[in-house]
């Protein structure tokens, strides 16, 4: 409130207004009381709630410092409660400050503030040092829950002229008795107290807090005089005295001027009761009175209300009403009601309103049993606690589930029970007796309901409402079997029982390969032909692809006619369901639920049947003692595939797996499965997969989506999660299955592994079978561009019938339209002359190493040094293959006993790749050597610069085994491409060719390399360029990668890997800019004019260095081989030998673009003939230039002239170990007895070393300390 009075009362201890001093005082206090209580006694019975108020002049304002009387104090922090004016007309201020304090025990303590100073104007205390003072008695059970409490005015006005009294209103929440006397100085800093005017001192009227003061003797000169009075209230509790302090101003006021007030007091009100009081109000001089009600309870009413206006005639009523509630139960009010008129002289009444505690009130109760019970609500009567229900009057018992005459007990003998009544059951049911259940009336049958069986009698015997049910009268059925079955319906037989009216046909002869038994004998099939006893016949097994002379076609262990079906037949095609849906039927599909594990493995077989192929089939490792279904994926229905529990594969249950069987898919929460394929992470890792790549080989099929995930179903050593063709018919399986390489997880390339499905899934094919249809062309030979979409000119292949359209001009088993698309040539079966007839290349349509070449053109598909025929076990023999040179072909030495995988460049997945194992690349494991299909060796390989090739294998091919970057072309040598191979026909293999495609750019820079690594030479002459832009790839073996028609120089023709300005893109899928007028070939050599100029060569002369060699034959055109400052097809001697390029290559000068008279190109003397190697200046190795040998330069070998071919006619025996013997190195070009690593002695030996030596002995091995030979290298190989 901010009006006068009514702003001074948020507790019971505000309201004043009177006078206060005028503005010449030097002081300024003018009012203290302190008021506590413990809020909470019961838990809290030692925390304290201080209630301080204080007043003061206006512009005086002043805080105070609490102390609690226990060593520690609180300064205030103060809400302004109000302002008002003086008689004087001074301004003065109401403060208020609430806090809470916790005392460490039980005890008296006196809180207290003090300060300096009061109203200078006091008669009795003038400028007096003020202190207010609280007494606190805690007990330890928070019985005392509150020391007195009082609110009065600022200034209590007495008019002179007689005996004046004033009562002061107290309360004591606790009920404990109160008393009242003035303080001390020492309480009160007031030295005269009780003030005395005339030798008349103010006293108490006892008993109680009403004081009294003669002021006869005054006159008008005392008006306005103002005494300081402090009185000390105190109650006692249990012996203890507790007690709150009221300092105030008594002001002098002229005779018959004070308004009044009648109606104070204390009074009790009860929760949920009305309370109303009238009060009377009193002004001498019939002026206005403005009303102010402080601190009325919430729900108040006060008529007329705060601030209105009281006028004559007087006395003025104001009624106060209040219904209290429960939260007001056990409280204390107190309420003032302050009239006020014009010259701030006011009256006030003051009630104190105590709601006794009433437990319970407003909450629910009853009254009476049964019927009588009658429910109401607890209400007060005073301070007692009642319930206003009635009980009601008890009627008869009936049955109605109610206790009618209310003795607590329902429906207890009702009268209305055993009567004769109609059950409402058919037959013999129908009779009953009533009785009471469950509160109502029910006829009871006499006779219960299936207490007598049904018969076949037209009647209902066991009363439940059907005649002669259960045996299916008017139903279907049948008589007979197989072929003589007849159908009639269900009769009643007359004896109480049923029978069929049908009658059996006539047998017939038995035929074969249906699901008829003609025969009538309930054998299917009896009499047909199974060849190999599987319990299928061959007529069955010709129609669904098995083999008939097979008995376990699939290898996995179970028979052909023990595969799991669909039914209960294995006698027709209908039977053999594909219930994984990836194109195999059961007896085809050796993992029919696809969960990794093979059905022979989840049904308990053991792979013992002479028909199964043991290479192929897991044997159950507990014998059959724990089973899965090989039809359900999740045998225990736990969430988790059982390969993914029994991660193995073995089908039993080992240490750190969970267990896959059913009823046991509780464990299922235990496996991981960090990439969420679909794969658990020990699964993965079993099978080679990638734990954290849910797409491993990037085919568009996650990893637990791939149809047969651990079978390698095409036999090219990838199982189905590596596999990205897995039936080898060119599309990929994620195309095949209609899936669109989306998948965060399916990495885009390059090389890219996936291509999208066209039509969004709307056609697939099966990934695991090469010819869906069934016509006899592969799918992908059908699908030519191998995007899932049967397109214009294609042929479809989910339909047979089109098949004879497709032409296979060389009959190597892929149609010509999909060799054209792939590159390969449709006229040659072996289009890469690796000896793999380009039908049987694995996963021909895909570029498994990366090399820009699909596998189908790449001669070694996985970069280990094997040509593919080779670890094939192959003989080149085909006449298809062309024997070189260059051959891109060695024979299999073994004649394919021991094969390799070509898409696997490490098949034992022992750290070392395949080649440099097999060091001498022929495919057999020969003395020295170690086995590319057995891990345990593979820590003997030594590679000594940890490039990925086997020192050996480096040795076999001439590289350079403590040189990691052998050609310096920035490619290391292991991440070489087919390094075996001489792409290129340029006398160097990949391995030691800086461009081994011929198309101008450096190996490492088509590779995407920076030229950084250490072993990486910077010349000069310098053989790398660093690529200029890594995010864009060409291929190093493929000299046009975009086939385009223009060569990837020309097309980057400033040689830097990047497609800058006017440059056309060289990359994959950019053919179409090949025809760009930046790509002009003026002179039509091959080389575009700006890669010409470029590299310093004439755009306008195909021959630029007239040494007979035209520019676009030069090998490795841009490169400067011997180091003189010009380009290869710039520089008539590239090699720098004396003998020129055309001459080396058995050319003639006769070329019109030669010009001859410059003297750089002489004819060859034997035409062609023989040739040297115009990169190699000494092409046998032997230390003598080529010119050296053939000393008139004419390509001949004249007599006295040495063989330029020949190393053994310069006195040189060997240039690397492989030219010599078993137990003979190659040092200083002679073989001699000696050993390098231990792979070079016989097995029980060891190679010795001495120190800084390069040649060793081989030494018998002390079994105590091992070998001291190489310990393996780093292998390299990728498992792809």
């Amino acid at each position: 409130m901010t009006r006068y009075v009514r702003s001074l009362a948020a507790l019971v201890f505000a309201c004043a207004t009177l006078l206060l001093a005028a503005r010449a005082e030097a002081s300024h206090f003018r009012y203290g009381n302190i008021a506590w209580k413990v809020p909470d006694p019961i838990n809290a019975p030692l925390t304290v709630e201080f209630t301080v108020t204080h007043g003061w002049r206006s512009d005086f304002v002043d805080s105070v410092l609490l102390d609690f009387g226990d060593g520690q104090s609180e300064s205030s922090t103060d809400v302004t409660i109000g302002t008002g004016l003086d008689a004087a007309g001074e301004s003065y201020t109401i403060q208020r400050f609430v806090t809470t304090h916790t005392y460490a025990s039980p005890g008296s303590y006196t809180a207290f503030f003090e300060n300096c100073c009061r109203v200078g104007t006091l008669q009795n205390a003038p400028s007096a040092d003020f202190r207010v003072e609280a007494d606190l008695s805690l007990e330890a059970d928070g019985s005392n829950t509150s020391g007195p409490i009082s609110g009065i005015p600022v200034i209590i006005q007495m008019e002179i002229g007689g005996i004046r009294q004033f009562v002061l209103p107290v309360l004591e929440p606790d009920n404990d008795p109160i008393a009242c006397r003035f303080s001390t100085v020492l309480e009160s800093g007031i030295p005269v107290n009780p003030p005395t005017v005339n030798a008349n001192p103010v006293t108490f009227v006892s008993p109680g807090c009403t004081i009294e003061w003669d002021l006869s003797s005054l006159t008008s000169a005392n008006v306005g005089q103002k005494n300081a009075i402090s009185i000390e209230v105190e109650s006692t509790h249990a012996g203890s005295v507790s007690s709150t302090t009221i300092d105030y101003i008594i002001e002098f006021v002229p005779e018959d001027t004070v308004p009044t007030c009648t109606g104070s007091g204390n009074f009790t009100a009860t929760v949920g009761q009305p309370f109303s009081h009238n009060l009377a109000f009193t002004e001498p001089g019939d002026g206005i009175l403005n009303l102010a009600v402080n601190d009325a309870p919430v729900g108040s009413v006060t008529t007329p209300g705060d601030g209105s206006v009281l006028t004559v005639p007087y006395p003025t009523a104001v009624n106060f009403s209040w219904t209290p509630t429960v939260s007001d139960a056990g409280t204390s009010r107190l309420i003032q009601f302050v009239g006020t008129n014009a010259t701030n002289l006011f009256g006030f009444c003051t009630l104190i309103i105590t709601v006794p505690q009433c437990n319970g009130f407003g909450t629910p109760c009853s009254a009476g049993v049964g019927e009588c019970a009658s429910s109401g609500q607890i209400v007060c009567q005073g301070v007692n606690s009642v319930c206003s229900a009635v009980a009601g009057t008890p009627t008869a018992e009936v049955c109605d589930g109610l206790d009618n005459d209310c003795n607590g007990t329902a429906d207890d003998a009702p009268s209305d029970v055993g009567q004769s009544c109609s059950s409402g059951f058919p037959g013999v049911c129908a009779a009953g007796t009533t009785a009471c259940a469950t509160g109502s009336l029910v006829c009871t049958p006499n006779v219960a309901p299936g207490s007598l069986a049904e018969t076949c009698n037209n009647a209902d015997d066991d009363c439940n409402g059907a005649v002669d049910e259960g045996f299916n009268l008017g139903l279907t059925c049948s008589q007979g079997i197989g072929a003589c079955e007849n159908t009639g319906t269900i009769v009643c037989d007359g004896m109480g029982g049923a029978t069929c009216s049908a009658t059996p046909g006539a047998p017939t002869t038995e035929i074969c390969a249906n699901d008829i038994d003609e025969s009538c004998d309930g054998v299917l099939n009896d009499g047909c032909v199974d060849t190999d006893g599987d319990g299928i016949i061959d007529d069955v097994e010709i129609l669904i692809g098995s083999d008939p002379n097979d008995a376990d076609t699939d290898d996995d262990g179970v028979v052909d006619g023990q595969e799991p079906t669909f039914g209960s037949c294995v006698y027709a095609p209908s039977c053999f369901g594909d219930g994984d849906g990836d194109g195999l039927n059961s007896v085809l599909d050796p993992d029919s639920d696809n969960d990794g594990l093979l059905d022979g493995t989840e049904m308990g077989f053991d792979c013992s049947h002479p028909d199964t192929d043991v290479a192929r089939c897991v044997p159950d490792a507990d014998m059959g003692a724990t089973t899965t279904d090989p039809l359900d994926a999740d045998s225990d229905d736990g969430g988790v595939s059982d390969g993914s529990e029994d991660h193995n594969l073995d089908g039993k249950l080992d240490p750190g797996e969970t267990d896959p069987t059913a009823g046991q898919g509780g464990d299922d929460v235990g496996v991981i499965d960090t990439d969420g394929d679909g794969l658990s992470d020990d699964l993965e890792t079993f099978l080679g997969s990638d734990p954290n790549d849910a797409d491993t080989d990037d085919d568009g099929v996650l990893d637990g989506q791939e149809p047969n995930p651990s079978v390698d179903h095409d036999g090219d050593g990838l199982i189905g999660v590596l596999d990205v063709d897995s039936d080898d018919d060119g599309l990929y399986d994620g195309t095949e299955m209609g899936l669109d390489c989306a998948h965060p997880s399916t990495d885009a390339g390059p090389p890219s592994h996936c291509t999208a499905d066209g039509d969004g899934g709307t056609t697939t094919t099966s990934p695991l079978l090469w010819d869906t249809d069934g016509g006899g062309v592969a799918d992908g030979s059908e699908d030519a561009d191998l995007d899932g979409v049967v397109g214009a000119g294609e042929l479809d292949p989910n339909d047979g019938s089109d098949d004879g359209n497709a032409t296979d001009s060389d009959g190597d088993g892929l149609s010509d339209d999909l060799e054209s698309f792939l590159g390969s040539d449709p006229n040659d079966a072996d289009s890469d002359d690796d000896g793999v007839l380009d039908g049987d290349e694995p996963n021909p349509a895909d570029d498994v190493d990366g090399d820009g070449l699909v596998n189908l053109r790449d001669v070694d598909s996985d970069d280990d040094g094997l040509y593919d025929g080779t670890e094939l076990g192959l003989d080149c023999a085909n006449p298809s293959t062309d024997p070189g040179p260059p051959s891109h072909c060695r024979p299999d030495a073994d004649m394919g006993a021991t094969t390799t995988h070509p898409l696997l460049a490490d098949t034992d997945r022992g750290g070392v790749r395949d080649g440099s194992e097999d060091a001498n690349l022929d495919g057999a494991v020969d003395a020295g050597e170690l086995d590319p299909n057995a891990s345990g060796d593979d820590q003997g390989a030594t590679d000594s610069d940890g490039d990925g090739l086997s020192d050996d294998l480096e040795g076999f091919l001439g590289s350079d085994a403590n040189d990691a970057d052998s050609d310096d072309d920035g490619l290391l040598d292991g991440d070489e491409h087919n390094p075996a191979d001489n792409h290129d026909t340029d006398w160097f293999i990949n391995l030691l060719d800086v461009d081994s495609d011929d198309d101008g750019l450096y190996d490492g820079t088509e590779a995407g390399k920076d030229c950084n690594h250490d072993d990486t030479d910077p010349g000069p002459p310098s053989h790398c360029i660093p690529d200029a832009d890594p995010s864009s790839l060409t291929s190093p073996l493929d000299r046009d990668t975009d086939r385009g028609g223009v060569i990837d120089g020309s097309e980057d023709h400033n040689l830097d890997g990047a497609v800058n300005g006017a440059e056309t893109d060289p990359t994959a899928g950019h053919r179409s800019d090949d025809t760009d007028p930046e790509n002009l070939d003026t002179d039509m050599d091959g080389l575009s004019d700006a890669l010409e100029t470029f590299i310093g060569s004439n755009p306008m002369d195909i021959d630029s260095d007239d040494d007979g060699l035209l520019d676009g034959d030069e090998n490795n055109p841009a490169d400067d081989r011997d180091g003189d400052g010009h380009a290869n097809a710039a520089d008539e001697d590239a090699d720098g030998d004396g003998l020129f390029d055309g001459t080396e290559n058995g050319l003639g000068c006769d070329h019109p673009a030669t010009d001859a008279s410059l003297g750089h190109c002489i004819p060859d003397g034997d035409m062609g003939a023989t040739t040297t190697n115009h990169l190699d200046p000494d092409t046998d190795g032997s230390g003598t230039p080529d010119g050296e040998e053939d000393v008139d330069h004419d390509g001949v070998v004249d007599d006295g002239e040495t063989d330029p071919n020949d190393p053994t006619d310069d006195g040189i025996e060997c240039f690397v170990d492989a030219h010599c013997p078993d137990l003979e190195v190659c040092e200083d070009h002679q073989c001699q007895p000696g050993c390098r690593v231990d792979t070079d002695c016989d097995p029980a030996e060891f190679c010795l070393l001495a120190t800084n030596a390069t040649v060793g002995t081989c030494t018998p091995e002390d079994p105590g300390t091992g070998g001291a030979g190489g310990t393996g290298g780093e292998g390299g190989g990728d498992a792809e």
